[in-house]
């Protein structure tokens, strides 16, 4: 099914940004949201929770769930394996031990730390990744890269539990709240750390986007059309550690939306890497502010955390790819 490109995409993210305003353990009015924006008042309950907790939690949503998208998309490409994503792949996982090292052993508060941290611990996650990939692009067996991506992850979280078990009390509660996966108390340093990453990132991705559409073609098409391979891939490759390693710093590890995106987003435009591009930063943005939502509506007035909703909603997805090859194709 093919679709435009259009004003049609502002419809339900409108909707969304207005509800994750509205809703919560306490519900706030859309006159009340709406004032809050345009005329703020310090001593209204209302106008604090919106502007200092919901406006940072709701775009940091968008933020994270349009890069994580955008990182399962590229890894897709660069490995040629339809089921990979950062969080399947251990990439995610990887970040989160390199924070769990910065909690534990610096006991570190500063975003920017553990911002560096969660980039060294993507990058070393990806390379491991990418090094397999390479290697069983001989045999064809894409299947194999998930069961690696998988002992990865276990590994990575096996040494994080070994961390933080071991680790004050302080630093396990700190570690606790983070490793779930969630977007609440986030604040505008957070936001604004991770939404300059990621638009520097969608920036790149949009400048090789055609190189990386050779490059789904084959790589002898892509040498045949003028495309240099190693920088393509390094370029790739630097965007999926940023776009992967902000977001877990900033969110914590959240899996699948880098699976269930660009799927979904092929369904609707095809393979035009422009328009893939495009739908499936859309796609992932909308998904991870809806999965926020659900969280905290489904067993009001209490939360469930945005990670554990996106597994709930991608696992499902997932069995569905490995059972229908049509959908899984590339």
């Amino acid at each position: 099914m093919k679709v435009k490109l259009s004003v049609v995409w502002l419809i339900p993210a409108l909707l969304l940004v207005v509800i994750s305003l509205c809703v919560g353990n306490q519900t706030v009015t859309i006159a009340n949201m709406v004032n809050t924006l345009l005329a703020f008042d310090a001593s209204n309950t209302d106008h604090l929770l919106v502007f200092h907790l919901r406006i940072p939690r709701t775009f940091l949503a968008l933020t994270v769930g349009a890069g994580l998208a955008v990182a399962g998309l590229f890894i897709q490409v660069l490995t040629r394996n339809p089921l990979a994503e950062p969080g399947l792949l251990g990439i995610n996982a990887g970040a989160s031990l390199a924070v769990a090292l910065v909690i534990a052993v610096l006991q570190s508060h500063s975003i920017f730390i553990r911002y560096i941290a969660a980039m060294l611990g993507a990058g070393v996650a990806s390379y491991l990744v990418y090094i397999f990939a390479i290697r069983q692009q001989t045999n064809g067996d894409k299947l194999k890269l998930i069961l690696a991506g998988v002992a990865l992850t276990a590994m990575f979280f096996s040494v994080t539990q070994i961390i933080t078990v071991n680790s004050d009390l302080s630093v396990f509660d700190q570690y606790r709240h983070w490793v779930v996966g969630s977007l609440a108390g986030r604040g505008y340093s957070t936001l604004v750390l991770t939404l300059i990453l990621t638009l520097v990132c969608l920036v790149i991705a949009f400048r090789i986007a055609k190189d990386i559409d050779m490059l789904m073609l084959g790589n002898e098409t892509a040498v045949a059309n003028g495309v240099d391979i190693k920088q393509t891939v390094l370029a790739t490759f630097a965007v999926i550690v940023l776009l992967s390693g902000s977001a877990t710093a900033a969110a914590g590890p959240l899996s699948f939306i880098g699976l269930c995106a660009p799927h979904i987003a092929r369904y609707f435009v095809g393979n035009n890497i422009n328009k893939l591009l495009l739908v499936t930063i859309i796609l992932g943005a909308l998904l991870t502010l809806l999965a926020d939502i659900l969280g905290r509506v489904l067993v009001y007035p209490a939360e469930v955390s945005v990670g554990i909703m996106l597994s709930l909603i991608g696992g499902p997805f997932f069995v569905l790819l490995v059972r229908n090859r049509t959908l899984a194709k590339l």
